[in-house]
This record gives structure tokens, sequence and C-alpha cells, in this order.
């Protein structure tokens, strides 16, 4: 999925799609300025801890499109091997 405002882009990973130590997608995978030609980070986790049940484990994406004001991602899950301990994390660029 990809977010941008003209000024700077961010990928997130669709969900089903194993990447690093993500275990089903969501993550933020990069950030970069628009032009510039940079790669600003290689991947962000959302984790609560250091283990691998410490992780989310994404399993909705929902596409929030409230332009001008904003356009967002949100994802929704569990932490990996807890099915009741629910997660969301809202990507969001506004103007």
């Amino acid at each position: 999925m990809l977010l941008t405002n003209g000024e700077i882009t961010a990928v997130i990973a669709r969900i089903g799609s194993q990447n690093y130590l993500d275990p089903n997608g969501g993550s933020l995978l990069d950030l970069a300025n628009v032009g510039k030609g940079n790669d600003g980070l290689n991947q962000v986790l959302q984790v609560v801890g250091i283990l691998p049940g410490d992780s989310a484990q994404y399993t909705t994406l929902e596409v929030i499109d409230e332009r001008p004001v904003r356009v967002a991602v949100q994802v929704g899950g569990t932490l990996y091997g807890h099915p009741d301990l629910k997660v969301n994390t809202l990507y969001e660029v506004r103007p």
C-alpha cells in the first residue's frame, strides 16, 4: 500500500505477506521524500517486547480516504499467537 502527500511516500506491506520479522504484513516498509532518491528507513515493526509473540500479526487493512484532509491506512489484528490481544495501527498522511 502506498501513501503519499506529494512530499513524502510511505509503503505499507500488504496483509498476507511476510517481510523480514513481520509475520503477516501491515508493517511500514519504506519512508522517503518524494523526488529526492533517498530511502528513509528499512522497516518499522510494531512490537511490545523482544519475543516473537510480542509482535503484531495484522489480518485486516482498511483504507481511509478523507481527502483533502488526510488519507490513511489502518491495520488491525492481534499479537502473534495471542488472538485475545487486539492490536490496531494507523498510518496517516496529511497535506
